[in-house]
């Protein structure tokens, strides 16, 4: 071969090298896409949930004392729903007669509820503020407490005496409320031997059902506030 024609072979054996280079890109490699997952759920277990007890901060004593009490507020309660239901469904007879429908019997069932519910309510509205382990054992266990503090830590036993006011405000307002309660039941009573339902029965409805709010009031507060007083007390 001559000299310029290997001259050639050598200038194209030079650019296939450069082209091979080592500049070269490396081969793609493949990317896997992460699977997705759905996550499973933690499973929870409900706690059934329960009424604390008022009561659980007190000493063992004091726990024993006022165990009837709470049982009581919670009756008395009960019996106030008892009550509104009652009267309820009396004043639905009212509302009638007033619309200008013939007034049922005075004895009709509704009025009948109505003076069960109301004498119940008024028998336990006074029962809770006389017997003497209910709420006037509050008032002696406040008493006990200020006593013990009343030297050591007047302070803290002035709030305790206040406490005992307002548990003992509240049993003189109870006595009141009895009255206008049994007062009401008696009205409503009345009404059970009548030939015609008067529909003057809805003002007694909606006095009975003031005196309960207030009774409820009333009990609920100085039960809160003396429980707290002799736990803050403690």
């Amino acid at each position: 071969m001559s000299a310029r024609g290997l001259a050639t072979c050598a200038a194209i054996t030079a650019l296939a090298v450069a082209g091979c280079g080592g500049d070269e890109p490396a081969p793609f490699k493949e990317v896997k896409q992460p699977t997705a997952t759905t996550p499973t759920p933690t499973a929870t277990v409900d706690t059934p949930m329960t009424d604390a007890d008022p009561l659980a901060s007190l000493s063992a004593k004091q726990q024993q004392a006022l165990a009837s009490l709470v049982t009581a507020q919670a009756g008395l309660a009960a019996r106030g729903d008892a009550l509104g239901s009652a009267g309820a469904d009396a004043d639905k007879l009212v509302n009638r007669i007033k619309a200008g429908f013939t007034a049922p019997s005075g004895s009709a069932p509704e009025v009948r509820r109505l003076a069960t519910a109301l004498t119940s309510f008024a028998a336990a509205t006074g029962s809770i503020a006389e017997e003497t382990d209910l709420l006037p054992a509050l008032s002696t266990q406040l008493q006990l407490r200020f006593a013990a503090l009343a030297k050591k830590q007047p302070t803290v036993a002035a709030h305790v005496l206040d406490a005992k006011r307002e548990v003992d405000n509240a049993i003189q307002t109870l006595a009141g409320l009895r009255l206008k309660l049994d007062s009401y039941a008696s009205d409503v009573k009345d009404q059970l031997s009548a030939v015609e339902l008067d529909a003057h029965l809805g003002e007694t409805i909606g006095a009975a059902s003031e005196s309960k709010s207030v009774v409820l009031g009333e009990v609920n507060q100085a039960v809160d506030m003396g429980v707290r007083a002799l736990a803050d007390a403690a």
